[in-house]
């Protein structure tokens, strides 16, 4: 590497000006072309983690508004999956630290941040909330069908 180094020197100045050019050129089509794939994924990643808060938060007014046991456990289901994802993240931080002490710390932010999502769902009302929650369950079951992830018919 330290070879290619030094023959790139020796050219003349214009000619490592040109290659400069053309390198970063390069680079920057290439950053441009990844930058617009991972925004499309995001996009996408980020609609679908909208609609599944949605579903959630409509389990949640269901069981609410219902009280039964299957509405109750809908809601315990929707935050076991966050959970589970959470023990995932705290075993791999501690999979990661016995070998990169620093590492692991990634695996119990992760943790942390999945119990906060599973919690979010089971968290208890706030009194202003149970005032308004019929109003609350159109409000999301308006979105869903907006987004084409609510049947017509279905209230």
């Amino acid at each position: 590497m330290s070879e290619l180094i030094e023959a790139i020197k020796a050219w003349p100045i214009i000619v490592q000006g040109a290659l400069g050019s053309a390198l970063f050129w390069a680079i920057l089509l290439i950053s441009q072309v990844l930058f617009e794939n991972f925004s499309k994924l995001y996009s996408k990643h980020s609609a679908s983690s909208r609609v599944s808060f949605l579903v959630s938060k409509l389990a949640k007014y269901d069981a609410f508004i219902n009280g039964d046991a299957f509405s109750i456990s809908t809601v315990i289901y929707r935050s076991t999956r966050f959970f589970y994802k959470s023990l995932m993240w705290l075993v791999l931080g501690l999979i990661f630290q016995l070998f990169i002490p620093d590492v692991g710390v990634i695996g119990f932010v992760g943790c942390l941040y999945y119990l906060i999502k599973a919690y979010q769902i089971i968290k208890p009302w706030d009194k202003d909330e149970e005032k308004n929650i019929e109003e609350e369950r159109k409000k999301v079951i308006k979105e869903l069908r907006e987004t084409g992830n609510w049947p017509e018919e279905k209230n």
